[in-house]
């Protein structure tokens, strides 16, 4: 780097606000290492200033498109359920009915219990 040779930075305007920048307005400074001096609005990256000026100016960002778009679209389920009404009263289970057994024929090779045939309904006895 020769001295009073020019360099070129390339400056991106974030904001949607048009800037200008006009022709003496000091918006770069070339510094060798981390050499930064004791001006104010200079401090090192990775400093405890920059960690604390980094989060506050992320903390002030908010991205204005996304808040609209909170606000056209409303949040709804993306599966539809449905609407019962407000339960009136404990319901009773179904008695159980008569359970019969009927004989089939098996193979060699299934392994099926043997169902005792019986004229007794089951217990009405909830589990």
């Amino acid at each position: 780097m020769k001295s009073g040779s020019s360099f070129y930075i390339l400056i991106t305007n974030i904001e949607d606000e048009v800037l200008t920048l006009h022709q003496n307005q000091r918006i770069g400074i070339w510094l060798a290492g981390d050499h930064v001096p004791r001006i104010p609005g200079f401090i090192s990256i990775g400093s405890r200033r920059y960690l604390e000026w980094q989060n506050l100016a992320l903390e002030a960002t908010t991205d204005i498109r996304s808040e609209e778009m909170e606000v056209k679209f409303p949040l709804v389920p993306a599966v539809e359920r449905p609407e019962y009404e407000t339960p009136r009263a404990i319901l009773q289970r179904p008695k159980t009915t008569l359970i019969q057994c009927r004989k089939v024929q098996m193979s060699l090779d299934q392994d099926i219990p043997d169902c005792l045939p019986s004229d007794k309904s089951p217990s009405d006895k909830s589990p």
